[in-house]
């Protein structure tokens, strides 16, 4: 069987025996780019450069959860029903009740699972910050679906804050 290491990138091929446990350090099973280009303070004293780095596994499926929620539709070329429009609910004046919240629920779980199919929603849910309405908290709680025998399944919280600024 072969496997990729450090990611399905393709830079490190190696061959193995069926028992291989993905559960170690080295073996990547997902990877992605990490969007930090500028280098911080924590970034300098590691000695890192803020070039573009990777992110593996959980973090790299986080991150794609985060995409797909904060993403408008009509956003990406050639998948324009991609998306939650959630920026776009930030400059309506309405009041959230039950039934819009449930719409916006249903439209993140609708929309992870057509563009994520390595987790499985459990959970969405909905607030406003305060009484102008200007921010939006999302909590999305997923399980991250198994990948080999050896791997145990987690359930995993993401919170996204998306706030007005105009």
């Amino acid at each position: 069987m072969a496997v990729h290491g450090r990611g399905y990138t393709g830079d490190r091929q190696t061959r193995e025996e069926e028992s291989l446990s993905f559960d170690s350090l080295h073996d990547y099973v997902y990877s992605d780019l990490d969007f930090i280009f500028k280098p911080t303070l924590a970034y300098q004293e590691a000695g890192l450069s803020g070039d573009v780095a990777k992110k593996f596994d959980g973090d790299a499926i986080k991150q794609s959860v985060k995409n797909i929620v904060l993403t408008n539709t009509y956003e990406r070329p050639w998948k324009p029903t991609m998306g939650c429009n959630i920026r776009n609910l930030l400059f309506e004046d309405i009041e959230f009740d039950f039934f819009e919240t449930f719409q916006i629920q249903e439209k993140i779980k609708n929309q992870l699972g057509l563009y994520e199919p390595r987790i499985t929603v459990e959970n969405v849910s909905i607030a406003t910050s305060d009484k102008y309405q200007d921010t939006l908290n999302i909590s999305i709680s997923y399980k991250l679906k198994t990948i080999t025998k050896l791997s145990n399944p987690r359930t995993v919280i993401v919170k996204i804050a998306v706030k007005r600024i105009r």
